[in-house]
């Protein structure tokens, strides 16, 4: 599991092993989830907390799309797909759905590059600099609706 922290409105990442974790296989506070060679996704442990992947659509809607990479929340984790797509899963409110977040932005142009995370909410940073964040309140980072990241003169990105 990665950890992750802002320093000077950049985004650093800081990796560390958690609960023996590996480069490929991912955890949370319930389940775990793997990256498979062929960029599938495996995942078990708490149903609620992401363990069962089953029903999530990691290839796309043409089936020819692969992951990436898995990070993970407490009890969630979302996938960064080969074209810039994000799909997430597990619990709701740490983040699992993303269904209504807009990452290719209102001109449909943009991919997603990085993804962070906090115990309980993602951010994803996209290809204009741009973030968009989902899964806890504003207190745990969820809603980065109201913050200024291209600042007063609109000529910053992140």
């Amino acid at each position: 599991m990665a950890y992750y922290k802002i320093i000077e409105m950049a985004f650093i990442r800081t990796k560390h092993t958690f609960y023996g974790s590996s480069s490929k296989e991912y955890n949370n506070h319930n389940a775990f989830a793997a990256l498979r060679s062929d960029g599938s996704v495996v995942s078990w442990g708490s149903s609620i907390a992401g363990g069962d992947s089953s029903g999530v659509d990691f290839d796309g809607p043409a089936n020819n799309l692969t992951v990436s990479e898995i990070f993970s929340t407490g009890s969630a984790f979302a996938a960064l797909r080969s074209d810039g797509s994000v799909v997430s899963w597990g619990y709701s409110p740490y983040g699992g759905d993303s269904s209504g977040v807009d990452f290719d932005g209102p001109a449909n142009n943009l991919s997603v590059s990085e993804i962070f995370s906090t115990g309980s909410a993602f951010a994803a940073l996209r290809s204009d600099g741009s973030v968009v964040s989902w899964g806890g309140d504003s207190s745990w980072g969820g809603d980065s609706s109201g913050v200024d990241f291209d600042g007063p003169a609109n000529n910053l990105t992140v």
